[in-house]
C-alpha cells in the first residue's frame, strides 16, 4: 500500500518513528507538538506530513510550509536557546519553535481548507484568509489586535515634504503588515520567550 494511502494516525506514527531516527532529540518533539497543536486549534483535522529539521528557504525564515508535499520545515536554531541567530539569544528554545510550527500550521490549514497557495494574491500573510485566521486563533491564545488586510499609501515625512510608501491596516485593523508576517510571535508579551539558566543547560545536554 502506498504511504499516500495510509490512514492518517498511521502516517502520523509512521513519520514521527522515522523522525525518531533521524532526528532523536528533536524530531519526535516536532510531532508530538504538532499533534497537540492541531487538536486545540484545528479540531485535529489537519492532515500530517514530514517536518523536518533543516535549513529554510534563502536561510533566513525560521520556518517555511511546502504546498506540494505537505511538508513544514523548521530552522534548526530555533530549539537552541544559547544560539545567536537571528539575534534572538535566550529567545530561543520550545516557546519560540512551538509559535513557529503553529505559524506553519496556519499555513498548512489555508492550503488544506481552502487550496491557497503561500503566494496566491502576491502576499503569503496580506490576504483575506490569513487575517481570518489570526482573528479566529487571537481569542483563544489571549492574544490582542484585529488583523486586516493592509495597503500601500503615500505619506509625507520630514519638514521638506517628500513623501514615503508605508503600510496602513484597513478599515479597523489594529495590526501591522510585519505583525500579520511574524505571528504569534510579534503579539507574545514581552518575556515570554526569555530563557532562564537552568532551561539553557538543560537544552544543552539535551544535544549530546
Amino acid at each position: 500500500m502506498l504511504i499516500r494511502n495510509y490512514s492518517e494516525s498511521k502516517k502520523f506514527k509512521l513519520l514521527r518513528e522515522v523522525s525518531q531516527l533521524h532526528d532523536p532529540s528533536i524530531g519526535p518533539w516536532a510531532y508530538d507538538t504538532w499533534q497537540l497543536l492541531n487538536e486545540k486549534y484545528f479540531n485535529g483535522e489537519l492532515k500530517v506530513g514530514p517536518i523536518v529539521w533543516g535549513l529554510t528557504v534563502h536561510g533566513t525564515a525560521v520556518g517555511y510550509y511546502t504546498e506540494e508535499i505537505n511538508k513544514i520545515t523548521l530552522h534548526p536554531s530555533i530549539l537552541k536557546p544559547f544560539s545567536r541567530a537571528w539575534r534572538c539569544e535566550g529567545l530561543l528554545g520550545e516557546k519560540m519553535a512551538e509559535d513557529i510550527l503553529l505559524h506553519e500550521m496556519v499555513h498548512q490549514n489555508i492550503f488544506q481548507v481552502f487550496n491557497l497557495t503561500r503566494f496566491e494574491h502576491g502576499q503569503c500573510h496580506n490576504f483575506g484568509p490569513w487575517c481570518d485566521e489570526i482573528n479566529r486563533l487571537n481569542p483563544m491564545m489571549e492574544l490582542q489586535g484585529k488583523a486586516t488586510m493592509s495597503t500601500k499609501r503615500r505619506v509625507k515625512v520630514g519638514e521638506n515634504g517628500s513623501r514615503k510608501v508605508i503600510w496602513i491596516p484597513q478599515d479597523d485593523g489594529t495590526l501591522t503588515k510585519k505583525q500579520l508576517c511574524s505571528w504569534p510571535n510579534s503579539l507574545r508579551p514581552i518575556g515570554y520567550y526569555e530563557t532562564t539558566r537552568k532551561e539553557k543547560l538543560v537544552s544543552i545536554i539535551k544535544m549530546f
